[in-house]
């Protein structure tokens, strides 16, 4: 599916705001692909803006991180008004889980 360029801004927002929510509890792709039911190939896509997140996973990623659909939603603040530090991976605390998110 080829993006306008007015989508590739919004599919990297929303693939951006993934791509920080996973590192702030230390998940691969991986591991939240399992987690999800998806291939870490379509997390990796996400993060880097080429498509969009279907529903189905958008609402199975605000359950398991417990997260309302709106920090999805790129027209409202997001990233910088949950995390204090989300540039770089080594500014990271270590956070824990949701309890949906712990490993079994």
């Amino acid at each position: 599916m080829r993006l306008t360029t007015e989508e590739k801004q919004v599919a990297n927002k929303i693939g951006h705001r993934l791509l920080h929510l996973r590192l702030h509890y230390h998940i691969s792709q991986r591991e939240l692909g399992k987690k999800i039911g998806c291939n870490q190939r379509y997390i990796s896509e996400w993060e880097m803006g080429k498509g969009f997140i279907p529903t189905r996973y958008l609402y199975r990623l605000c359950k398991l991180f417990d997260f309302s659909m709106d920090y999805f939603d790129p027209t409202k603040p997001g990233i910088e008004t949950i995390f204090k530090n989300p540039i770089e991976k080594s500014q990271y605390e270590t956070q824990s889980l949701p309890e949906t998110c712990q490993k079994n």
